[in-house]
């Protein structure tokens, strides 16, 4: 019952390579399914809410994820999961990176649209993402130590990526992470 965080760079493929996952492992995905409940309940309905959240909300997003990861067989796309279950020794955070320049070439093709807009597209969401991160966990999003294992989408394919990924959950909890660290599932670091 592992738990996988997925931070990505905008435009690397850590979406694509989140599902791949989903669907090598039979795990539900934060971002599409429960999603919409946060939303629900805060009353937003744009997935673009980083920049609006008030501490309010944002500890119903994180009781959200809390509640999701108690019933394991979960990969979360961004929204902080690496810090908010950073002690806990059955997930595994992982970060996608890219290129600025293949990055742009994904944003062309997948939005349609030029390159100065690709651009300012990535921009925008890798600045939202950094913000976030910094704003309600006080942490540089791109800090390595952060994660298990930085993934390369240059140097991997989705499926490569998606594949070592499976690998290393089938190997949790590792043994020097879980030295001296209670499970949140009995309510110990939560």
């Amino acid at each position: 019952m592992a738990t996988i965080t997925v931070s990505r760079l905008f435009g690397s493929g850590g979406e694509e390579i989140a599902m791949r996952v989903c669907e090598l492992l039979g795990y539900r995905y934060f971002d599409s399914q429960l999603m919409a409940q946060f939303a629900a309940e805060t009353g937003l309905t744009d997935d673009r809410f980083v920049n609006v959240l008030e501490d309010r909300q944002i500890t119903v997003l994180q009781n959200t994820i809390r509640a999701a990861y108690r019933q394991g067989n979960l990969v979360i796309l961004g929204r902080g999961g690496q810090v908010l279950l950073k002690d806990n020794s059955d997930v595994l955070h992982v970060r996608v990176v890219a290129s600025l320049e293949r990055r742009i070439e994904r944003v062309q093709e997948r939005m349609h649209t030029d390159r100065e807009g690709a651009w300012q597209m990535i921009f925008q969401r890798d600045e939202g993402s950094a913000g976030y991160l910094k704003r309600f966990y006080h942490v540089d999003w791109a800090d390595p130590a952060l994660y298990h294992m930085v993934l390369n989408t240059d140097r991997v394919t989705t499926e490569m990526a998606a594949q070592i990924i499976v690998t290393a959950v089938n190997h949790l909890p590792l043994p020097e992470v879980a030295q001296g660290l209670g499970d949140a599932r009995r309510g110990d670091a939560m």
